[in-house]
C-alpha cells in the first residue's frame, strides 16, 4: 500500500484552488498534475504546486496519478468522473456530483465496477460546529429530531463563476450551486432519508435563466420535517447560513462559521468556531480512506441522495405539488 497519494487537481477555478491549497499541506499527499482547459489559469497553479500542467482530463490521468479531485462546471462533472473511474483513479467529486440523476447513477456504477473510492465534496460536513451538532443529535441530546430549518442568504461575489447562472452549464441555479450543501446538511444532521419535497423557486437575478431563490418543505422517513430558505441576490446582502434543529427534548442552533448552541432538558452545550479547516479536513479524510483501503466518510450515495432531493424540489416547483424523491437505481 502506498505511503503517499499522488493527486491530480482537475479544474483550477475557485474550488480547484481551495482544494489544491489543502492537499499541498498534507504530508501523505503530492499534487502531481493540475488540469484546466484554460492554460492561463491552470499553468500558474501547476507551477505553484510543483506539478505538471495538463490541458485535458485524459492527459491528466497518467501513471503519475493515484487519485483525482474534480472541480469543474456541473455539466462536465460526469464525463470527467467516468474517465477517472475507467482509468481506476480514486475520485473526490465536487457537488452536486452531476447535473442530473442519470449522471450520478452512471458515476456510481462506474466506480463500483472499477473498485475505486468515490467521495463527494460536501465540505460542510467537516465544519467543527456542524460535527459537534451531529454528535449531540446522535447521542440523543435533544431527543427525537422533529424539525430542521436551514437558511442561507448571500450576495453574488466577484469571484463566483458566471456559469452558475446558465442552465446549459450548471443544470440548475442556486439550489445546485449552494443549496445542495444545505440538503446534505439536513440529511446528515438528522441521519434520516428524504421522502418528499414541496417547493417554489424564484428568479430575480438579471440575465439568469435559473433560480436564485428557493423555498422548500421536505419530509423525512423518520417523520421529521425540513424547511429550506435559500437566497442569493445581485444587491448587497450580509452573508449568513443558519441551521436550527428542534427535537422532543431540546434544540440546536448553528451559526455557520460562528458557533453551535445546544439547549434542552438533558444537556446545554456551546461550541465556538476558532478556526475553519474544512477543506484540509476533507482532504485528509479522502487521502486517509485511500491509504486505509476503506470507503470515505462521505460517499457517492450521499451525493446521489442530496441530488435526488434537489431534483424533487425542481419538479415540485414546476408541477406545483408535492413530489416523492426518485429512488436510487438498483
Amino acid at each position: 500500500m502506498p505511503s503517499t497519494v499522488r493527486v491530480a487537481i482537475i479544474g483550477a477555478g475557485l474550488a480547484g484552488r481551495q482544494h489544491a491549497e489543502a492537499y499541498a499541506t498534507l504530508p501523505s499527499t503530492r499534487i502531481t498534475v493540475v488540469c484546466d482547459v484554460d492554460r492561463a489559469r491552470g499553468e500558474p497553479l501547476a507551477t505553484q504546486m510543483g506539478a505538471r500542467y495538463a490541458a485535458g482530463v485524459d492527459e491528466a490521468l497518467g501513471a503519475d496519478v493515484d487519485a483525482v479531485v474534480i472541480a469543474l462546471p456541473h455539466r462536465d462533472l460526469e464525463e470527467a468522473a467516468l474517465a477517472a473511474a475507467q482509468a481506476r483513479k480514486h475520485i473526490l467529486l465536487e457537488k452536486p456530483m452531476a447535473a442530473a440523476l442519470a449522471g450520478a447513477d452512471a458515476i456510481l456504477r462506474a466506480c463500483r465496477q472499477a473498485g475505486v473510492n468515490l467521495m463527494v465534496g460536501f465540505v460542510h460536513r467537516f465544519r467543527v460546529e456542524l460535527r459537534a451538532a451531529r454528535a449531540l443529535i446522535a447521542a440523543g441530546a435533544i431527543g427525537r429530531p422533529v424539525m430542521i430549518v436551514d437558511r442561507s442568504r448571500s450576495a453574488m461575489r466577484g469571484d463566483h463563476p458566471g456559469w452558475i447562472w446558465r442552465r446549459d452549464v450548471a443544470g440548475g441555479g442556486n439550489l445546485l450551486y449552494t443549496g445542495i450543501h444545505g440538503l446534505d446538511r439536513m440529511r446528515w444532521l438528522l441521519g434520516a432519508e428524504f421522502e418528499t419535497a414541496y417547493a417554489r423557486t424564484h428568479q430575480t437575478f438579471p440575465g439568469a435563466d435559473v433560480e436564485n431563490m428557493v423555498a422548500a418543505c421536505l419530509t423525512f422517513a423518520s417523520g421529521a420535517t425540513g424547511i429550506m430558505a435559500l437566497t442569493r441576490v445581485h444587491f448587497p446582502e450580509q452573508h449568513a447560513w443558519d441551521t436550527e434543529v428542534y427535537g422532543t427534548d431540546g434544540s440546536i442552533r448553528i451559526r455557520t462559521g460562528v458557533e453551535m448552541v445546544c439547549a434542552g432538558t438533558r444537556i446545554a452545550s456551546r461550541q465556538r468556531v476558532e478556526q475553519d479547516d474544512r477543506f484540509l479536513a476533507e482532504a485528509g479524510e479522502f487521502v486517509q480512506a485511500i491509504l486505509e483501503d476503506r470507503p470515505p466518510a462521505v460517499t457517492g450515495e450521499d451525493g446521489r441522495a442530496a441530488l435526488a432531493a434537489a431534483m424533487a424540489i425542481y419538479r415540485s416547483a414546476a408541477e406545483g405539488k408535492p413530489v416523492r424523491l426518485e429512488p436510487a437505481a438498483p
